[in-house]
């Protein structure tokens, strides 16, 4: 779609098919994020249970408005296919460090009683259960991201976006039309 997009560096109204990087345009493009669960948190990101994640912080970071796109392995990782858990716009990134017994999100640290609230959301039986996890796979401190999504029943138009069916059956999602161009998607495995 061309638009006419002004840039902030040489001031000159241009032609461009994406908006402008620099100035971020309204009519910037939605882009599709694939994270793979382990398979002890894959049922309860199918369920609609565990509506965000702690990731590494990405080279490409997410934000509102993508697609976040949920998989696990099928067998073997790398080797067997991958299994759609959940396909729902992304509400909110945000920064998150983690060490034992503490738990930062955006620059504000949260207190037990949240910390052990945020382990349960994020599919742990218990805060301990999660310092321990993350301590294991991660080594603590950890620094990284939360990725937020919204369920797949509240991804509705008065979210910003519609669910629906596509003429082949799969699960699609349309964010606002100012935010999504079907074109312009990309996937990022990890």
């Amino acid at each position: 779609m061309n638009t006419p997009a002004l840039h902030a560096v040489s001031g000159a109204l241009t032609e461009s098919h994406a908006p402008c990087p620099l100035c971020r345009g309204a009519e910037r493009s939605w882009r599709r994020f694939v994270r793979m669960f382990k398979p002890q948190f894959a049922p309860k990101v199918e369920a609609g249970e565990k509506l965000q994640t702690v990731r590494l912080t990405p080279k490409r970071m997410p934000r509102p408005g993508d697609i976040f796109d949920g998989r696990e392995w099928t067998g073997r990782p790398y080797a067997s296919k991958q299994r759609k858990l959940i396909e729902a716009p992304i509400w909110k990134v945000a920064g998150i460090y983690v060490e034992r017994g503490c738990v930062v999100i955006d620059d504000h640290a949260i207190g037990a009683e949240k910390a052990e609230a945020f382990a349960r959301a994020d599919g742990f039986d218990s805060a301990e259960h999660f310092y321990v996890w993350f301590s294991e796979q991660h080594a603590l401190p950890f620094t990284g991201i939360v990725i937020y999504w919204k369920p797949p029943s509240g991804g509705g138009a008065e979210h910003g976006g519609e669910n629906r069916r596509s003429d082949s059956g799969t699960q699609t999602h349309n964010v606002s039309s100012s935010a999504a161009t079907p074109g312009e998607r990309s996937t990022d495995v990890r």
